[in-house]
């Protein structure tokens, strides 16, 4: 009875032990074939155009299903040659070793200075998004390339503009001083003169010098553009809010949401639908789909912005249904 009992026992035991040890290697294994993805990120975590895309990206690439790996360039804030090289030399040693089966990237600089240079002739499917406008300038081999280009509601916003103040016909373009923001003028010019604008641009180094360019836009324009302000040195948002409500004299508009605290109205970009692509569009790479089968796209979705209270300062009053239909700055 006592040797029956213990064999019975000792079945048992064996049966989970193994079952245990299949379990152990069901996990190995699944964890083994997990598909890797690695993002690239222009940027740096913190400035809130490039977050949605992170966010956009991350959920839609859970980590029970795929290996994703996250790198940030920090284009924006870092911008000698010395680190921006050391940078790039960095990711592609990280790519060697990680092997990625789809490379994921985001906005001009990561394209101009890792694609571009180092991936344009590899067979590595690469998915880029936040272009600005136009890839052309890259001449990049779509055999393995496709991407979201990222194209802002300007026109829009432009005509809009001519139905508000249709005297208006000097328009400043004030920015920080980068890589995107030196291609949009290129870029854009035509689309400002079309629209019956004479256009100036001026570029800011750091917060102080941004803040006297206002002041001059402020004097010598009719509607000033504030694009983007996540390379501008020393930046202080409250500072900054404070500043354009004592002395603000003309419209102010943007087509970024994060710059509406500074700005009257805008008409915006969604920048999570690039991050939403860029992972949609990767799954269906990693099911066998060749990015040569995939053309470029284009984002779609618009939010309209509306400021009361520095409208109020300036006495702009769009019309009511505009209003309601718009998202609002809330003052805190």
């Amino acid at each position: 009875m006592f040797k029956l009992v213990y064999k019975i026992n000792y079945l048992k035991l064996k049966s989970i032990i193994l079952l245990a040890a299949f379990f152990i290697i069901a996990l190995i294994s699944c964890y083994q074939h997990k598909d890797r993805i690695l993002y690239i990120n222009s940027y740096h975590k913190g400035y809130k155009p490039s977050d949605a895309i992170t966010k956009g990206i991350i959920d839609n690439l859970p980590g029970k299903e795929y290996d994703l790996e996250v790198l940030y360039i920090d284009s924006k804030r870092q911008t000698s040659d010395e680190y921006l090289f050391e940078k790039i030399d960095s990711i592609r040693r990280f790519i060697s070793y990680y092997k990625p089966q789809v490379l994921i990237v985001s906005d001009d600089y990561a394209v101009k200075y890792l694609v571009k240079p180092f991936y344009d002739k590899s067979d590595m499917p690469i998915v880029f998004c936040g272009v600005n406008w136009s890839a052309d300038q890259y001449n990049l081999s779509m055999s393995h390339i496709t991407g979201m280009l990222e194209v802002l509601p300007l026109r829009e916003v432009l005509v809009f503009i001519n139905m508000y103040y249709p005297g208006a016909k000097k328009l400043t373009v004030l920015s920080e001083n980068s890589l995107s923001e030196k291609n949009n003028i290129r870029l854009l010019d035509t689309l400002y003169i079309n629209a019956g604008f004479k256009t100036s641009y001026l570029l800011a180094e750091d917060f102080d010098n941004w803040k006297r360019m206002f002041l001059k836009a402020n004097e010598e324009s009719d509607i000033i553009y504030l694009t983007t302000n996540g390379a501008i040195k020393g930046w202080n948002d409250l500072e900054a809010q404070k500043f354009i409500e004592a002395n603000i004299k003309k419209p102010l508009f943007t087509c970024d949401d994060f710059m509406m605290p500074y700005c009257v109205f805008g008409f915006t970009k969604v920048p999570i639908e690039q991050g939403i692509y860029a992972a949609e569009t990767a799954k269906r790479i990693l099911k066998g789909l060749s990015p040569s089968h995939i053309p470029l796209e284009r984002n779609k979705q618009t939010e309209t912005w509306f400021n009361p209270k520095l409208a109020q300062i300036i006495g702009f009053a769009p019309d009511s249904l505009w209003i309601s239909n718009s998202r609002h700055v809330i003052d805190k």
